[in-house]
């Protein structure tokens, strides 16, 4: 149960980004993929409002994809988690090569 046999990690540089390719060379360089079931704090939640005040929730698509992981930097700009191969977590889920 180990990232490099998971669905969620990529050692590909655009997958999970869309046009937005902010990754550079040097995890790549050293071996690292990113999982891409980490999901950045501050797109994972919205303000929701009750009665007499205003609190946070996690938006649905985080709650439907069981995201357990998030990242956040001081700029709020970009983070990501980044792995070696033998690391593993409760979030993996084995990629469909190794399914058949």
């Amino acid at each position: 149960m180990y990232c490099k046999d998971c669905k969620h990690w990529s050692k590909n540089q655009d997958e999970g980004r869309g046009d937005d390719n902010r990754w550079n060379d040097s995890p790549k360089q050293l071996g690292l993929g990113r999982c891409l079931q980490a999901a950045q704090l501050w797109d994972s939640y919205d303000w929701v409002a009750h009665e007499q005040e205003t609190t946070l929730a996690f938006i649905d698509e985080v709650i439907e994809k069981d995201i357990r992981a998030f990242v956040k930097d001081g700029s709020d700009y970009v983070a990501d988690l980044y792995t070696l191969p033998n690391f593993g977590c409760v979030s993996f889920k084995l990629k469909e090569e190794f399914n058949q």
